[in-house]
């Protein structure tokens, strides 16, 4: 998972129950008020475990917060707010997605990958990191996802952006769905532009989300219909609406 990152499977079937790839949840880094503020974590997987269904979270340790929720261990327990969000929502008649993330937010790709092979869609995930070392495990992709890496220092796969790989596969896809940050997204865009490329575009878009509900209003997102909330609109936008 790189040394920064940890899988954690909760059991918590009241969360995962109607969950969909793409929603995230909140989690409160401690039993106490210190840190204040929950954390917003993708979904990244739900499974059914041996007493109860379970989801899995990929936590990124940026902090002091992901580190006490990383290092959660067995017998403790997490306050979890969810699912939250819009999930990830394949166009009517789509039969080839082609998923571009990079780092951690790889994560609802993961799942949504699953189900959507699942369906009998056809899958491709571009990958990206800053090294081989920081890449998500590609022994736990389903093995019938295509998969291309590519890394900042060529450490593993092509060398450059995953951006870079787009190009090659845009053609074959009916539906792109993109998640990292908003370099990723620039990039992209200027990609498929020069491409011509007219089909449907989903980016998770990128917000502090203190609150998941709305109320607070600091997920604010531009957008070209005005303003918007991650939580509440989103995560998952039509990439041509970001502002």
């Amino acid at each position: 998972m790189g040394p920064n990152r940890r899988l954690l499977w909760l059991s918590a079937p009241e969360v995962s129950r109607g969950a969909r790839p793409g929603q995230f949840v909140m989690v409160h880094p401690s039993e106490t008020l210190d840190p204040f503020l929950a954390r917003a974590l993708w979904i990244h997987r739900v499974r059914d475990g041996l007493d109860s269904e379970e989801l899995a979270l990929l936590v990124d340790v940026v902090g002091r917060g992901t580190s006490l929720i990383a290092g959660a261990g067995e017998g403790r327990t997490l306050r979890l707010i969810g699912p939250l969000g819009r999930p990830l929502s394949p166009a009517p008649g789509v039969r080839s997605l082609l998923l571009v993330a990079e780092g951690v937010a790889v994560a609802p790709f993961v799942w949504f990958s699953d189900e959507e092979t699942r369906r009998g869609r056809n899958v491709t995930l571009l990958l990206g990191a800053t090294e081989a070392a920081a890449l998500y495990p590609l022994e736990l992709v389903h093995p019938e996802v295509e998969v291309a890496v590519a890394t900042d220092d060529g450490s593993a796969g092509a060398r450059g952006s995953v951006t870079e790989l787009v190009a090659e596969y845009a053609g074959w896809a009916d539906q792109v769905f993109a998640a990292g940050p908003d370099r990723l997204y620039r990039e992209l865009a200027a990609t498929l532009r020069a491409r011509v490329w007219r089909r449907p575009v989903q980016a998770l878009a990128n917000a502090p989300v203190p609150c998941g509900t709305g109320v607070c209003g600091g997920c604010f997102v531009a957008s070209r219909r005005g303003g918007r909330l991650l939580c509440r609109d989103g995560p998952a936008f039509d990439m041509r609406e970001l502002a």
